[in-house]
């Protein structure tokens, strides 16, 4: 019997999210010595509670504290988590690829990079609903991929995908120097424990095989500005908020070394923005197949406007490999 259950009703609900939270060192040095940034609101489901945002006083990162639990962390995710249609992953046709080449130039992506590698074994970290392993696959890639959630993994194989069993990376018991190339595509920020999943991701990595991880970037003019209300900052869902210096860090501790960083433009920024603002209550509406491509189109301009003044660099992409003449600490 927990403690909630001998409290009056209205007690025991608010001692039932305390069981819920957790409290946390720093991920990325170990410290425990952090300043409050400011308090998130769970906006995209718009509930009460507030969650700190704490930085480290060491080294840095940012991250909630307390956060929900692993077992906690279902219901912050809602039934349509993975409704909000943005045209899937695999551009198959010649104008699409194209379309996406100049796009990544023109908001300074390099995950271009990682795409054009020859095709080899990929493994997908958090791979949703596998839109971007379906890319891969049309690409003559062999897939595999990990989702934590029952939902996205019965996704992923309803598109003919190779998936692991819903779980955490470690559960999968992937081999030793297993896959050519590793993605973590906006996935590592929802991680309870990102440090021991990179420590994986290097395990089953080849020598010779590449990371890709992208992020949201707490330190962009936007993030800064907006705090709480930007979409980067999507508590409780994300856990931790990465900047220029904290996530190459992260990488080089779990044993990895960077070869690229780039500040990425987000062309979807007017879109999440006016979410946020109106605490989700277009969400439905935005999520329209038809009325998110128009929306994203005529974002677009604006958005890599705001980035080449320096206000919309709000995404991080890295590309790493393994270090081979340091054992992860």
């Amino acid at each position: 019997m927990s403690v909630a259950d001998t409290l009056p009703p209205p007690l025991a609900e608010a001692a039932r999210r305390a069981e819920e939270l957790e409290c946390v060192n720093c991920e990325l040095c170990g410290a425990d010595d952090t300043r409050l940034l400011f308090h998130a609101r769970d906006t995209l489901l718009g509930r009460a509670e507030r969650y700190p945002v704490v930085q480290c006083r060491g080294c840095g990162l940012a991250y909630l504290n307390p956060r929900p639990s692993r077992a906690a962390m279902a219901q912050h995710y809602p039934a349509d988590y993975f409704n909000d249609l943005g045209g899937g992953g695999a551009s198959h046709t010649g104008a699409r690829r194209a379309l996406k080449s100049v796009l990544y130039r023109l908001t300074g992506g390099i995950a271009r990079k990682i795409e054009s590698l020859p095709p080899g074994r990929v493994l997908d970290v958090g791979c949703g609903d596998g839109r971007y392993l379906a890319f891969f696959r049309d690409l003559g890639w062999e897939t595999c991929g990990t989702d934590p959630s029952a939902v996205a993994i019965a996704r992923t194989r309803a598109r003919g995908l190779n998936v692991a069993p819903p779980g955490e990376l470690a559960e999968a018991r992937y081999p030793d120097r297993t896959f050519d190339l590793a993605i973590l595509r906006y996935t590592i920020e929802n991680m309870h424990h990102p440090l021991a999943t990179l420590r994986e991701v290097r395990r089953v990595l080849k020598d010779d095989g590449v990371v890709f991880v992208s992020a949201p970037s707490i330190t962009s003019p936007v993030a800064r500005l907006f705090r709480h209300y930007c979409a980067y900052v999507e508590a409780p869902r994300h856990l931790y908020f990465f900047s220029p210096e904290t996530l190459p860090a992260l990488l080089t501790r779990a044993g990895f070394r960077v070869v690229e960083l780039a500040r990425v433009a987000w062309p979807s920024l007017a879109r999440d923005v006016a979410n946020r603002l109106s605490g989700g209550r277009y969400r439905r509406f935005f999520a329209r197949r038809w009325v998110s491509r128009a929306v994203w189109l005529a974002g677009v301009p604006p958005s890599l406007l705001l980035a080449y003044l320096g206000f919309n660099r709000g995404n991080l992409e890295v590309i790493a490999e393994k270090n081979l003449s340091e054992r992860a600490d």
